[in-house]
Parts: C-alpha cells; structure tokens; sequence
C-alpha cells in the first residue's frame, strides 16, 4: 500500500486530467445558481487548478482596469460570495481556495483576454438560464470566444438543476 491518500468520492487522479490549469467563465443568473457547484465539478475533472471568472458588462478604460480582479463595488462583492458559496459546495474545502476574479467589459473578449495572461490551456463556459434572445446574444458570445481562444473552449448546455437529475433504477 502506498502512502498516497485516495482521490475523494468522484475526484480524478490528477495524473489522469488532461489540462493542467482551467479558466471557468461563469454567469451568475438567479435561475441557474444552482448549477454553478456541478460546473465547477465538471471542470476539475478537466484541470488541475481552476480559475473561476465573471465578467460584469460594464465599460472599462485604462484608467479604470486597476478594478479588474477585485470587486469594485457590494454588487460584485455579493457575486464573488455566491461564487465561493457555491465552489465550496461543489468542489469541498478545495472550493475554499479557487482563485475568483471579476473582470469589466465585452465577455468574449476579457475571458479570452484573461485565459491566455492567466496561462490556462482549456476555458470551461457554464450554462446560463436565458430567453431565446438573451440565448442567441449568448451564441455571439461563444462564437468570439471560440475565435478568440488559443486554448480549447468547453461549453457546458443547459444542465438540469441538481434536484431534476433522475437515475434509473427500481423505485422502492
């Protein structure tokens, strides 16, 4: 027996994850918070260390970037603490620890901005919980960042929220 302690309840030997650091591009959305835990499960499959980004659609200049990666205000404040609330539910004390930034601007373009300075060979883009307009603005979305991305791009559908996931199997 080695000394190595076993990977926890459904966590991948890193040595099995195929990207070593992955950028998380989430979307906080009232009806989908519930999915930001399995996301992040989904990526830490991926990736060794995740960076979990939001990015808030406010117009930047330079003279305003200094803000980027913090919060700027209790409204993004608010965002990072849902963030954190739901990586720790997701990915356990590990969650505790996930680095959160909240960048400003056009979304297509400051995560793949911020997944190539960050040095992240894979961005994982959670689903969001949208009209068919807001659905079809968030296409544009995807397709910039998958022109834009050096690194692959993983785009995660529209999950079931937690509480919807059946299995098969004989009812008592």
């Amino acid at each position: 027996m080695s000394g190595t302690p076993a990977p926890a309840a459904g966590d991948r030997d890193p040595a099995l994850r195929p990207f070593r650091r992955a950028l998380v591009g989430v979307d906080i959305q009232p009806n989908r918070r519930e999915l930001l835990g399995p996301t992040l499960r989904i990526a830490h499959q991926l990736a060794d260390d995740l960076l979990v980004v939001h990015v808030v659609l406010r117009p930047t200049s330079a003279a305003s970037n200094e803000s980027d990666g913090t919060p700027a205000n209790s409204e993004e404040t608010a965002i990072v603490r849902e963030i954190r609330t739901a990586a720790t539910t997701g990915l356990g004390e590990r969650g505790r620890v996930v680095p959160i930034q909240i960048l400003h601007g056009d979304p297509a373009q400051r995560l793949s901005e911020y997944a190539a300075y960050a040095e992240c060979d894979v961005l994982v883009l959670g689903p969001r919980g949208r009209t068919s307009l807001a659905r079809a603005f968030r296409g544009s979305v995807v397709r910039a960042v998958l022109a834009a991305s050096r690194a692959p791009v993983l785009v995660l559908g529209d999950l079931p929220p937690p509480a919807a996931v059946h299995t098969s199997g004989p009812t008592s």
